[in-house]
């Protein structure tokens, strides 16, 4: 709870602005992407003010609206909105995304684009799709991944990657002997 720390803050610096007198009301400016929940900011503002000059005084919030611009076109927008999971990804993250898609979700060629062996290519894909919040047993993560039959359009696994996936520990007997199976 990150809201006690704040109201910490804000009580001491009330405290050090006041010195001494009195507080009726601490205005308070809360970013919309600072995720601060507005009535736990509260309880922790009335418990800490307690014994103080701030204890008694009215918080008053004021939601900032959030801002962003494109690193890329400069496009600028604001509002009052929550960051997706993809907020979160890096740019490297971002480019492996495009390649993957761009490439039709062969990971063959997001291997070579990356200049890397395919097992660290998945990797890679797979540490997105975890932050990204996509467990690699959905099926969404096993199509992508090429657990599975794949997305249309890929080639389907060869048996020398089932092979190395299964030696990896990537998947089970009974996963390596299904897509071998279906795809003689």
């Amino acid at each position: 709870m990150h809201e006690l720390s704040i109201a910490e803050s804000v009580v001491r610096i009330a405290e050090q602005h006041a010195a001494g007198r009195p507080v009726a009301v601490v205005e308070l400016k809360v970013g919309h992407l600072r995720q601060v929940v507005p009535s736990a900011l509260a309880f922790a503002f009335e418990l800490v003010a307690q014994g103080t000059c701030v204890e008694g005084a009215d918080l008053v919030m004021e939601e900032i609206r959030a801002a962003g611009r494109c690193r890329g076109c400069g496009t600028e927008l604001s509002g009052l909105f929550a960051a997706c999971s993809f907020c979160g990804l890096t740019d490297v993250e971002r480019d492996l995304l495009s390649v993957f898609l761009a490439s039709r979700g062969n990971m063959r060629r997001v291997e070579k684009h990356l200049g890397v062996s395919y097992p660290t290519a998945r990797q890679r894909f797979a540490d997105v799709l975890a932050k990204l919040g996509i467990a690699e047993d959905t099926p969404e993560a096993v199509e992508a991944t090429g657990s599975g039959s794949g997305p249309v359009g890929a080639e389907p696994p060869n048996r020398d990657l089932v092979l190395a996936r299964l030696a990896a520990g990537e998947i089970t007997v009974d996963e390596a002997e299904r897509l071998l199976r279906e795809h003689q």
